[in-house]
């Protein structure tokens, strides 16, 4: 919770009146209940965004007329001010927007990369890649309590790293080190880690990244939320008890269209999610998803 006393706003008019609509739970979150920004924007009245630092640049670009503040503790005092007629956690938007499954049909990407900054790292990663499809790969989650079950072992990535034709981009965030030695030990070729970009101090970077990329592919980490919400086109490997997020069946994500979900079959076995994998990424890069 956030310590704001304005009234909590319950679906009545916002014209001449102005909400702050603050972020909540991690960073993946945010990017996820973001997707209603747009939406939330034709309701009238000004809108102010509290919300992660890293993702201040990101949502200033997608939405250039809305005022977006970093979240600090305590909050930016002008956050307190009468001035704000009401308050919203980020999160409770969905009561109003997603009442119901057709409502998620709405949903469209909607974050920005620096124009200027993907042209230059376009050009450098294709001088790495020299014709091979670029895909990205993040292979762990940090979530505390269910983070094991989330990530890939060793074995699995180590096999799916053997695909053909294919120039590998870690996107993957925290200290790798340990996993990069494991793979390299057992004579696999490493993705390429670019030292210059930093995820846990600037999600515009990744983004980047990402928007030079020919495909995600990422266990249920905050990877899958922004490359899902810049459009790129990204498989999402899940655990056999998914997170709510990701519905418990089907392939269609319904936060992101351009997601396509690859779930196990068996709690802990990824074998079966990376044979598929492996499968469509041998074909021709006109059969990408």
């Amino acid at each position: 919770a956030r310590p704001f006393k304005q009234p909590s706003w319950s679906g009545q008019s916002l014209k001449r009146k102005t909400i702050l609509v603050w972020g909540e739970q991690a960073i993946g979150d945010e990017i996820m209940f973001g997707t209603m920004l747009s939406e939330f924007q034709s309701v009238g009245g000004k809108i102010i965004i509290e919300t992660a630092y890293r993702l201040v640049p990101l949502f200033r670009r997608a939405f250039s007329q809305l005022e977006v503040l970093a979240r600090t503790d305590p909050p930016d005092p002008n956050l307190f001010s009468e001035n704000i007629d009401f308050q919203i956690s980020i999160g409770d938007l969905g009561q109003y927007l997603r009442p119901e499954l057709s409502s998620f049909d709405k949903n469209h990407s909607y974050l920005l990369a620096d124009s200027r900054q993907t042209e230059a790292l376009n050009i450098r990663y294709d001088s790495l890649a020299k014709g091979r499809k670029r895909v990205g790969i993040s292979w762990r989650s940090g979530i505390e309590h269910a983070g094991l079950a989330r990530s890939l072992d060793h074995h699995a990535l180590a096999k799916l790293l053997l695909c053909e034709d294919i120039w590998w981009l870690s996107l993957q965030y925290g200290d790798i080190d340990e996993d990069l030695a494991a793979l390299e030990k057992g004579g696999v070729s490493l993705p390429y880690v670019d030292r210059d970009v930093d995820p846990l101090k600037s999600m515009d970077d990744v983004a980047t990244q990402i928007k030079c990329l020919d495909l995600v592919i990422s266990v249920a980490n905050t990877t899958v939320h922004l490359a899902g919400a810049l459009g790129t086109k990204t498989y999402a490997l899940l655990p056999h008890a998914a997170d709510w997020r990701w519905r418990n069946e089907g392939k269609e994500c319904t936060w992101y269209p351009n997601v396509t979900l690859l779930r196990q079959t068996q709690p802990g076995a990824w074998s079966t999610v990376i044979n598929r994998l492996m499968q469509k990424l041998n074909k021709s890069s006109q059969e990408l998803p």
